[in-house]
């Protein structure tokens, strides 16, 4: 395990505030964790602020990709597979890691649970809250279903469109309420959908689509609200835009001055007051990473390069993503915090990649190697 840490701000030690207050930047400390003995590249990917950190290593002697987990830095080799969540009780679900064939599984207290044993079709499971509840998506009689495990049982939820020819395009989510929240496509039309205690509904489609007869619509993260972020594809003039439902109403989050915008794709796209962080396009043809809140999509600029993207924020309204720097060709992970975008650095003539992020300031993700290999990295920001 190496550690680096360096005291880095925007653009200097200090910053001052409106009232004339220096205010310290903050300390970053940057840990290259070790891989599983064997094993050449990995990442880190989940971090549900027990302690824990979950990833992934590759290749191995198998040549498959394995689901490890980091505690006080030490690695440990779970099992074949690829891992999609994990919960603070520590139970981490995924698949096999197949590229066909996918199973449905999950990895707690050194056991590893084929959720869906016998299931003639493919399944994966995609999202896990501290109930011990599990949202898996399988393909069973030719469609496509999802349902929530639990004990040992698989409960079917009544998806709109389940059964009749419809696939999902991306993950579900399911929030510590047990509330799921996904999309369901097909060539003729496409729905966001949420269901609660059970029960399931289509979700409306922003304004503004025009005549688009079918909307590709993406579900990212359900907040414990039942605020739900996503994006629509509207149509060949303005493709992508960034959308929230809450409620009944869906909210097109609009641009900062370009054409498109999407919100980020993982789990953290939303936080639980119902901020938003994504991607959008600006005015002079770049894109930059946004924070909606408070119905203002707000510009967070750059690590002085022309383009960034957002991919997580949390409930203290910390943003993470990646930015090119003003060094030509370099991409380093940042954090923004209070109106400033902090470099978090990288591996020598490296590149890196923050992923997911605590409330306590513990910051998951890899950095690539002048030579291409991928190391997992937490950064710990006080």
């Amino acid at each position: 395990m190496r550690r680096v840490t360096a005291v880095v701000a925007v653009l200097a030690a200090t910053a001052i505030t409106g009232g004339g207050t220096a205010q310290a930047a903050p300390r970053v400390t940057m840990t290259v964790l070790d891989l599983p003995q064997g094993y050449a590249s990995g990442t880190a990917k989940l971090a549900p602020g027990t302690g824990v950190i979950v990833g992934s290593a590759w290749p191995g002697p198998d040549n498959h990709p394995r689901v490890v987990a980091w505690r006080d830095g030490k690695p440990v080799d779970i099992g074949r597979g690829d891992a999609l969540d994990v919960n603070r009780l520590g139970a981490i679900v995924g698949t096999n890691g197949a590229d066909v064939g996918q199973i449905a599984l999950m990895w707690r207290d050194g056991q590893v649970t084929e959720l869906l044993p016998g299931n003639p079709g493919a399944s994966r499971a995609v999202s896990v809250n501290d109930r011990g509840e599990v949202l898996v998506q399988f393909e069973r009689d030719r469609a496509h279903r999802t349902g929530v495990w639990r004990d040992g049982r698989l409960v079917e939820l009544p998806v709109p469109g389940a059964g009749e020819g419809f696939a999902p395009p991306s993950l579900g989510v399911i929030n510590q309420r047990g509330q799921v929240a996904g999309a369901m496509w097909a060539p003729d039309r496409t729905f966001a959908y949420r269901c609660d205690r059970g029960n399931c509904a289509k979700l409306p489609d922003p304004p503004g689509l025009g005549s688009i007869p079918a909307p590709t619509v993406a579900i990212s993260a359900i907040n414990e609200r039942g605020q739900v972020a996503g994006r629509v594809y509207r149509d060949n003039v303005s493709p992508w835009r960034a959308v929230a439902w809450s409620g009944d109403r869906a909210v097109d989050l609009g641009t900062l001055g370009g054409d498109w915008s999407f919100a980020a794709y993982g789990s953290q796209a939303i936080n639980s007051r119902g901020d938003v962080v994504g991607t959008s396009a600006t005015a002079n043809g770049t894109y930059h990473a946004f924070l909606w809140r408070d119905g203002k999509m707000i510009d967070l600029g750059t690590l002085g390069g022309p383009l960034s993207a957002a991919l997580a924020v949390n409930d203290r309204g910390d943003v993470i993503g990646q930015s090119y720097t003003a060094t030509s060709g370099e991409v380093h992970a940042f954090l923004w915090r209070d109106g400033r975008m902090i470099d978090l650095g990288a591996a020598p003539d490296g590149r890196s990649n923050a992923v997911q992020l605590t409330d306590t300031g513990q910051i998951v993700g890899d950095t690539t190697t002048a030579s291409g290999e991928s190391r997992p990295v937490v950064w710990t920001v006080s």
